[in-house]
């Protein structure tokens, strides 16, 4: 019987110590879970306000600058050099 008697308080000394830490991670897990739950919701509000984007047409082209070419990226290309 004293060996059960001390099994029983070593036990309830280990579960004591192992509630702090317990404790500790579901707060953790809780705290994890409504960051969650904040980014679903920020991807339903992204992903509604960009559906209502696409069904809008697209906006028109800018207007051609006039007599100076465009490369394709957008720069216009250097003026080429005059012999010397």
């Amino acid at each position: 019987m004293e060996t059960h008697r001390r099994l029983a308080h070593w036990l309830e000394g280990y579960r004591t110590e192992n509630n702090v830490t317990i404790r500790y991670l579901f707060w953790g897990y809780r705290a994890a879970r409504f960051g969650v739950i904040i980014q679903v919701g920020a991807w339903a509000v992204r992903l509604a306000t960009n559906v209502t984007m696409a069904s809008k047409p697209p906006p028109p082209p800018p207007p051609a600058k006039l007599g100076i070419p465009e490369t394709r990226d957008g720069n216009v290309p250097a003026p080429p050099k005059r012999p010397s």
